[in-house]
């Protein structure tokens, strides 16, 4: 190759989502690839998801890229946007398939503090374990890895797209406007299924649907489409990807968790150290009660049987979070009365500016 080949391809604009789908797929299973590979050629029948794939190539850089040769030589700023160098002006993507649920995550959040990238934005893309040999279980993988590549997707369109919410506004309205970009972002995902599925596009659907060996996708994607939730308070209730936590709980407990990272400025090792400190933590009442009290440590000691003082404060919404997933998975109680429980544990002074729930049709 010429030096002036050479220097050609490496002034070639990188195309940052795209590259950072690419790094994925190198780190999954054969079988995991092709997955991956179909629902990707999938979406591709869509024009609103490729449009909003070529914004986000522009947007982005993955962090891979081996251009960067360390994301802080390019000096980023507390939104994650690179300050200097040829990508000035630039994010940084990555994805990830570590992850038991499907989310996009912006820069700051505590789910990536303790991980590699602490300036980039992800994607959690969940994958199953197991062999899937027949068409019909390839489909059943396929089809909702397709879904939840578009919303993912759609997330991170948004980013660039949608304003944020400043902080001087109560958190109700915080929470107003996350809930509204939840709801947007469904109906665009469904937008973008509805038009893989489109009549005038069956014959590439179905070549898309011959080359990943799998049957059933349409009436996988189209239930999808159907049983999809929209109003404000189905999605308030409904479960984030991954969690036993309802989209408005998701909110509020990650706004405390990332303001208090953001104010104690904790490193990784000190997340690591809380996450594994409140994960081993044993109950010593129910979880009604421990939500009930002022100081939900005090319920709680060691795996040697020893009272326990939590570290920091995020250590203290660790445990809150803790105890809401677990309240959600063991308790009998009615739904509503398990979502005003938690309500009140996540706004103690119950104040007007708290969050709260609209009620069911």
């Amino acid at each position: 190759m010429s030096a002036t080949h050479r220097k050609s391809r490496a002034l070639t604009p990188p195309q940052g989502y795209d590259d950072a789908f690419a790094s994925l797929r190198l780190d999954l299973s054969d079988q995991l690839k092709a997955f991956a590979k179909a629902a990707n050629q999938i979406l591709q029948i869509s024009a609103s998801y490729r449009s909003r794939v070529a914004r986000l190539n522009k947007e982005y850089v993955s962090a891979d890229d081996k251009r960067l040769e360390g994301i802080m030589k390019f000096n980023p700023n507390d939104d994650g946007e690179l300050t200097t160098g040829p990508f000035k002006g630039r994010h940084t993507l990555v994805f990830t398939h570590l992850t038991e649920g499907n989310r996009f995550v912006r820069v700051g959040s505590s789910r990536t503090k303790s991980t590699g990238f602490n300036f980039s934005d992800f994607i959690f893309l969940s994958f199953p374990m197991g062999e899937f040999p027949s068409p019909e279980s390839r489909g059943k993988i396929i089809g909702p890895l397709a879904a939840s590549l578009a919303h993912e997707t759609v997330h991170a369109h948004h980013r660039f797209t949608r304003s944020t919410p400043g902080p001087s506004l109560l958190r109700q309205d915080r929470a107003d406007e996350f809930i509204n970009e939840e709801i947007d972002t469904r109906e665009k995902e469904q937008t973008i299924l509805k038009e893989v599925l489109s009549s005038k596009k069956r014959t590439e659907f179905e070549a898309a649907e011959k080359r990943a060996k799998s049957t059933g996708l349409r009436e996988l994607i189209q239930n999808r489409i159907d049983t999809m939730l929209l109003s404000r308070a189905e999605v308030q209730r409904d479960f984030v990807s991954g969690t036993n936590l309802t989209s408005l709980e998701t909110f509020v407990i990650e706004e405390m968790t990332d303001q208090s990272l953001r104010a104690k400025n904790l490193n990784s090792t000190k997340i690591e150290e809380s996450q594994t400190l409140v994960r081993e933590l044993v109950f010593t009442d129910s979880l009604d009660k421990v939500l009930q009290v002022a100081d939900p440590s005090s319920l709680t000691r060691d795996k040697e049987g020893n009272p326990v003082s939590l570290p920091n404060e995020f250590a203290e919404f660790l445990l809150i979070r803790r105890v809401i997933d677990e309240d959600w998975q063991t308790s009998g109680d009615d739904p509503e009365a398990i979502v005003e429980r938690h309500r009140k544990a996540l706004s103690r002074d119950n104040s007007p500016g708290e969050f709260h729930y609209e009620p069911l049709p």
